[in-house]
């Protein structure tokens, strides 16, 4: 059970990431937003792409509101991750590319263990 919903949640989240680097793509090369309000934006969409495939594909629970203000919750921290490094990143005068990539490699490991240990317990 614990590895396929591990591999569920790999694949969930590969979906959410292309769904995350595509928005990011979008609202700042097509729209032209600012790179934070971008991954910012991107992020949200992403999170509520990713409550509804988790919740009943990956971790096979039913909608509950408190699995669902959990799943907030967590996400929330992950969406203050990527805001930070976005910012640090572009403070730095770096490309917007180097914070998608910070975000992508550290938001998702953080999101499993935390949705694991108490979204979903």
């Amino acid at each position: 059970m614990l590895q396929t919903r591990l591999i569920r949640y790999v694949v969930t989240g590969a979906l959410a990431t292309l769904l995350y680097v595509v928005s990011v793509f979008t609202l700042v090369s097509v729209l032209q937003l600012p790179p934070v309000g971008a991954n910012t934006i991107a992020y949200v969409i992403t999170v509520l792409f990713s409550f509804t495939l988790n919740t009943k594909w990956s971790f096979s629970t039913n909608f509950s509101h408190a699995v669902f203000w959990k799943f907030c919750a967590v996400s929330m921290c992950g969406a203050c991750l990527a805001a930070a490094i976005s910012a640090a990143v572009q403070h730095l005068g770096m490309h917007y590319w180097y914070g998608v990539i910070l975000i992508v490699c550290l938001s998702p490991p953080l999101t499993f263990f935390l949705h694991r240990a108490w979204t979903y317990k």
